[in-house]
Order: C-alpha cells, then structure tokens, then sequence
C-alpha cells in the first residue's frame, strides 16, 4: 500500500520521487523538501543518504538527551561514591597512622626502660657480687674469732648443770689435767635451737694451740668417750669433739656431708675452718669454699 508524503499527503510515483525516513519509515517528497530529483541520483550513486524526519529528530534528540544526562548522573553518582569511600579510606589511614605514631612513641619509651633496665640488671649483678663477697668476707671474719674454740657434741643436758665440771671430765679422758688453765670459758651454744636436750658445748681456749693440743689429744684417743664416761649413768651417746664454726661455716659443712654421703666421699671433715672433700685415701683433698663447687664434682 502506497505510503503517503508526510508533507502533502499524497503518495510518491515515478514522477514525485521521495525519500524514506531511516528511522520510522515515513516518506516526504524531494520536491516536498525542495530537492531536485538529480541530487537523489547523486546520492543514491555515493551511497545513498540517510534522511529523517523532523519528529524523529527531535524524538531521538531528547532521547539521546536523556540517555547522555542519565549517564552523567549514574557518573556523577558514582564519582560522589567514590568520593565518599575515598574520605572514609583517608580517615581510616589517618586513624592507623594515628596508632602508629602511638604505638612507636610507646615502642620508644619500652626501649628506654629497657635500657634502663638492662643497666639495672648489671648494677644487681654487681650488688649481688659485692654482697656475696662482703658475706663471705664476714664468714672469714666469724670462722676467724672461732679460731680458738672446739664444740663438744652429744653431752646430754640437765637442768642446773655445771658445764664447766662436764670439760674437766672430758679432760680427764683425754689425759689433759688443769684445763681451767687453758680455757677461758665453756658454755651451751645459744643460737641452734635445742635437738633431743643436747645443744653442743663451745670450749672457748686462750689460745689456738691450747685448742690444737684438746683436738690432738681427742683424735688420738683409740676408744671413743660416752656419756656414761663422764658421769651420765643409764645415758649411752657418743661425744665428738669439732672445730668451731660460724653459721654459715656450720651449713656448708652439713651440706658437704650429705653430698659426700650421697655420691660415695669416704672422708668430709673440717680443718682451721676449711671444709674438706676426699673420695678416697689415694684421691686429691678438696677444698669446698661454697655450694657452688659441690656443684661442679661429679655426682
């Protein structure tokens, strides 16, 4: 069916050429558009042309009006989203730089207390040092005012007793008469706590050869003194005669003994104040001044 001119209203022929709109189809005369029919020849031997009408102009003009403002919103919405995780991304970074800046000034005042400490730690070891010299040095100083005493172990306690009386007769069993001559003083030791009634008697002498020659003469004994010897009937005890020794000096021995009874010493004993260590009669005589060197035998 013919298809009339959207200009005059009547259709097209050979003699009233026209043209086709590209986008809806409807026709107009050349002569209607005031075209000569040669220019469509031209045109048509170019290629063709592309007419439209003037109510798709406007139509596809407000279309593409709308479609290109619809997509700068969508790219001004998007660019405001961007925008906006972009603050909150740089809020975040200055947050975290916020806390690290924190946590590096912290991390500085941790090394200088570190250092602080570090220095106090070597000051404590050298107090320490010092202080175990100094205790060491006062041991010396005790042991050396116990020079000349002997503790005489086992005598049973009574109340009211004599002890100078109970040294005369240790005396007399090792042969030694007038020992009032060569002893200042005796008496029950008064800082060890009492064991089974029988705290160690101290024999202080006037001299360390008056010691030395009571010693001497206990150790040469063959038989051993009991309690019954010297006058204590119904008691049976053995009485030992020893060195004197400090605190200090009477612990290391106790712990020198234990240990030289665990690892198989056959001989512990104590000489002018120096604890004294031997495996055996043909091994090499210890000195032990401290814990410490028990530590470093072996076991």
């Amino acid at each position: 069916m013919p298809v009339n001119c959207v200009s005059c209203r009547t259709p097209g022929s050979r003699n009233k050429p026209a043209v086709r709109c590209f986008s809806c189809n409807n026709e107009i005369h050349l002569s209607c558009l005031g075209v000569q029919s040669n220019v469509l020849k031209n045109f048509g031997d170019a290629g063709g042309i592309k007419w439209v009408c003037s109510e798709c102009s406007s139509g596809s003009a407000t279309s593409s009006y709308v479609n290109i403002g619809g997509k700068l919103d969508k790219i001004v919405s998007d660019l405001a989203s961007i925008t906006s995780q972009q603050s909150e991304f740089i809020r975040s970074l200055n947050y975290f730089g916020q806390k690290i800046d924190d946590f590096e000034s912290k991390l500085v005042t941790f090394e200088k207390i570190n250092d602080r400490l570090d220095g106090m730690d070597v000051r404590l070891g050298t107090l320490e040092r010092e202080n175990m010299r100094l205790h060491q040095e006062v041991n010396i100083l005790q042991q050396q005012l116990k020079a000349r005493s002997l503790d005489i172990v086992g005598v049973p306690e009574r109340k009211n007793e004599n002890v100078s009386s109970i040294v005369e007769r240790i005396a007399l069993r090792l042969n030694i008469s007038n020992i009032k001559d060569f002893v200042e003083g005796c008496h029950r030791i008064h800082f060890m706590p009492r064991k089974d009634n029988n705290r160690p008697i101290v024999i202080d002498f006037k001299s360390k050869s008056y010691r030395d020659n009571f010693l001497r003469a206990y150790k040469g004994k063959k038989d051993t003194i009991r309690s019954s010897d010297i006058g204590f009937e119904g008691v049976e005890t053995t009485i030992y005669v020893n060195e004197s020794l400090s605190k200090d000096s009477r612990s290391l021995f106790n712990t020198t003994r234990k240990f030289a009874k665990d690892n198989k010493f056959k001989f512990c004993w104590v000489q002018d104040g120096r604890v004294l260590l031997r495996r055996d009669e043909t091994s090499k005589i210890l000195r032990v001044t401290s814990e410490k060197d028990l530590a470093k035998l072996p076991q």
